[in-house]
């Protein structure tokens, strides 16, 4: 099996300059031509599946793959990105950094974990096991290939 990572495109919140991770947000024009682009490069791969985290922005990239590379999708809500930012989530960053100076310094330090955000160590266990299942169980109808949409 061979398993191909890729990240989802720019996105509203980065657009915005907001604190992603657990922010639920939309791929932009850009975001959708970075992803049109993608399916491009990865034509002729033999891709048959798609595995993306239940994000609006993964399931959005994974669907113009999809059009392009004819692969079913495959929703794993574990490959979705690590919830880093806890309560600065979805807050602007300059705002964020008036309001919660001392975590914003603090979120620096990605194996830190600030109040709501996700533990480093659950975070990498989480993905690791997502990942070891998907190749265990040999989704995809081909052995040889088979495509996966992750977060980082």
């Amino acid at each position: 099996m061979l398993i191909y990572l890729a990240r989802h495109g720019e996105t509203t919140g980065d657009v915005e300059d907001r604190y992603g991770g657990d922010y639920d947000d939309h791929l932009t024009e850009k975001g959708i031509i970075q992803a049109e682009e993608l399916s491009k490069k990865l034509t002729g791969k033999g891709i048959e599946e798609i595995f993306a985290s239940n994000r609006m922005r993964a399931q959005e990239t994974a669907k113009i793959l999809q059009k392009n590379l004819g692969a079913e999708i495959r929703t794993v809500k574990e490959l979705r990105e690590r919830n880093l930012y806890g309560i600065l989530t979805g807050m602007i960053k300059s705002e964020a950094g008036e309001k919660y100076p001392h975590l914003v310094e603090r979120i620096n330090d990605v194996q830190d974990t600030i109040e709501g955000a996700e533990d480093w160590k659950v975070f990498v266990d989480r993905v690791v096991v997502a990942i070891k299942n998907i190749s265990q169980k040999n989704y995809s109808r081909s052995r040889e290939n088979c495509g996966l949409l992750a977060r980082r």
